[in-house]
């Protein structure tokens, strides 16, 4: 959730245990000690994939941006949406 934010609500609609992880906001709910959800994460991502992975020190090349683009692309919180892996034996990052 830190790359990617929060879920698509009608995701959450459509998960059987939806209403029981995230609120109505699509905020994801956490067991505290006293038995109450309590909201935990942004709305929207902290940091992308790019500065998570290398932390900004590594100059950014051909290799750094499709590595960068394939893990996105396996990242997406809609399965209809995400990679399939014929794809992703086909990116170029795995083609190299």
């Amino acid at each position: 959730m830190e790359c990617k934010g929060r879920f698509n609500s009608k995701l959450i609609k459509k998960a059987k245990f939806g209403t029981e992880y995230f609120d109505d906001l699509g905020a994801f709910l956490i067991d505290s000690s006293g038995g109450d959800g309590a909201k935990v994460f942004s709305s929207k991502a902290e940091r992308d994939v790019k500065t998570r992975l290398l932390g900004g020190s590594v100059g950014e090349t051909k290799e750094v941006r499709d590595l960068v683009d394939l893990i996105e692309k396996c990242l997406v919180l809609d399965s209809g949406r995400r990679i399939t892996p014929k794809e992703a034996l086909g990116h170029p990052f795995l083609k190299q």
